[in-house]
């Protein structure tokens, strides 16, 4: 059972201290730095790192996906439930990312993240 807490229940949306700010059209937007994407095999937790080379550094913006693939290696729904949890930017140049796939047996998986 899931269960949500409302407004009725005391819970009260809270800010953001922001870090940083970029309103569309203006002369400093968010710069694309890198992408990439890795294959594995595996369910239940994972724990993997992309490299993603010189470019990507602890203070970057780093954003995950992960789908299933067919036998061809071809993105598709299947009925396993998957998710990424968290997103961490080495200065080494590697991304962990670390999440869950809810299946019993290891599915073939791929791991898409990008950077600014």
């Amino acid at each position: 059972m899931v269960t949500h807490a409302t407004s009725e229940q005391g819970l009260k949306p809270e800010s953001v201290n922001l870090d940083e700010y970029y309103e569309a059209g203006t002369d400093q937007p968010p710069v694309l730095r890198g992408v990439a994407s890795g294959r594995f095999v595996g369910h239940g937790l994972y724990d993997r790192l992309v490299f993603c080379g010189p470019t990507l550094k602890s203070n970057s913006r780093a954003f995950a996906s992960i789908c299933e693939l067919d036998s061809s290696g071809k993105p598709f729904m299947g009925q396993a439930t998957m998710h990424v949890s968290n997103v961490i930017p080495l200065d080494d140049g590697n991304l962990e990312v670390v999440g869950h796939v809810q299946w019993n047996s290891n599915i073939s998986l791929r791991l898409s993240v990008f950077w600014m």
